[in-house]
């Protein structure tokens, strides 16, 4: 009797240690199962992290690729008009130091290179004449000086239209400061208008000494010039603006 009971009791116990050891069997298997979840779950964030700070490289890059190309475009097409620009320019640094000069610009001052780059502005333009043009430009305000000025050139005389403009650009802690001259020739039109003036001077000279009057009228009859041999210009100029028509009606009542 007294070994049967001793028998259950160790199958009891037996059978206690089996719980126990499957309890801390289980356990462990949770705590695994737990430990590899949060594991793939830190592992997938990561992943997911990685794929998103790939993403965004891969779309700055592009968007870099872009706006290099567009600045490579944007430099070409700038290039292409400052070699091709019917007028000339040319840009010097705050030392006045002539840094770049174009097509044009070489072409009306008669030069045959671009030697002038690294020389100061005052080798083309005399500086008493670039002052009086720098002194109207402000690089604080955009404003555009504007003259005109008769150089001597190794051609020979220009007439030249200058618009001139002071800059100041920041380029990351320095300031590059400098300045743009666009110069167009208009010789052949200081020339032609000088033909012009005399050749008014001429016809005006001429008609004061014809004995005869002369009158010039508008569509409407109105005098719009009159040359009467011995009456001044104050009397001449009573006839501007009149009617003709009305004149002679008047004359006639009188």
């Amino acid at each position: 009797m007294n070994s049967e009971k001793e028998k259950l009791l160790i199958e009891k116990k037996q059978s206690n240690r089996n719980i126990t050891l499957l309890a801390i069997i289980i356990a462990l298997v949770i705590a695994v199962v737990i430990i590899y979840y949060f594991r793939y779950k830190e592992k997938a964030r990561h992943n997911a992290d990685l794929s998103l700070s790939n993403s965004r490289m891969e779309q700055e890059i592009k968007e870099r690729k872009i706006a290099e190309s567009e600045l490579r475009n944007s430099e070409e097409k700038y290039r292409l008009l400052f070699r091709k620009t019917p007028v000339g320019i040319v840009q010097f640094n705050d030392k006045h130091i002539i840094t770049a000069v174009n097509e044009r610009f070489i072409q009306i001052f008669g030069l045959k290179n671009k030697s002038i780059i690294g020389q100061d502005i005052y080798t083309v333009i005399p500086q008493k004449q670039f002052d009086t043009i720098e002194a109207n430009s402000d690089p604080g305000k955009d404003i555009i000086a504007k003259s005109e000025l008769k150089v001597n050139t190794p051609g020979g005389e220009v007439f030249a239209s200058i618009s001139y403009k002071s800059y100041a650009d920041q380029t990351g802690t320095s300031i590059e400061k400098g300045g743009i001259l666009i110069i167009e020739d208009i010789t052949e039109r200081k020339v032609a208008e000088a033909q012009l003036a005399a050749y008014n001077a001429a016809s005006d000279n001429i008609i004061e000494m014809m004995p005869e009057s002369i009158f010039l009228l508008d569509s409407k009859a109105n005098y719009i010039f009159a040359q009467i041999p011995g009456i001044n210009i104050k009397e001449r100029n009573t006839y501007i603006g009149k009617n003709m028509r009305e004149m002679l009606r008047s004359e006639e009542h009188t």
